[in-house]
């Protein structure tokens, strides 16, 4: 894997002589450090607590093992275009999942202000067990269907 020099990266992928595995690792190289960044971007936006820790570095992990099992998925069939798959098939998850969140916590702050009320306005303003299992639950069910697709392609 190169840190620098794109040159030598230019030509490899010009002569098509960088092979899969080595491209899944710029890939996983990449969810890494945009997962990191963008959990550690969260963490200055309010105070934090201990539970926003947790959720950011149960995001982290759940997207490099999400990233994984995908690859290994993707490796046990024909090995081919992983990444073309991830990315493509990870997009028309993406629309699914961001529907899914919509409709399941539009539903959740409906039943919860109706039965709460202001009562469930002060639980919700912070980060709590729920909205951290909610959002983790969302990474998971994210990366388990890609990997379903992906072993439909690869298979």
């Amino acid at each position: 894997m190169y840190f620098w020099k794109i040159d030598s990266l230019s030509q490899d992928l010009k002569n098509g002589s960088l092979p899969q595995s080595e491209r899944f690792k710029y890939l996983l190289a990449n969810v890494i450090v945009y997962a990191v960044i963008i959990e550690l971007s969260t963490l200055f936006a309010e105070p934090i607590i201990a539970l926003d820790i947790f959720q950011s570095i149960f995001i982290v992990a759940i997207t490099v093992a999400g990233t994984i099992y995908c690859y290994v998925v993707n490796s046990h069939g024909d090995n081919q275009e992983f990444i073309d798959r991830f990315i493509c098939i990870g997009w028309v998850v993406t629309v699914r999942v961001i529907v899914l969140f919509i409709v399941a916590f539009s539903l959740y702050l409906f039943i919860g202000y109706a039965v709460g009320g202001e009562e469930f306005e002060r639980f919700s303003e912070t980060t709590n067990f729920v909205s951290v299992g909610f959002v983790l639950g969302m990474c998971g069910v994210f990366y388990g269907l890609v990997g379903k697709h992906i072993k439909k392609v690869a298979y």
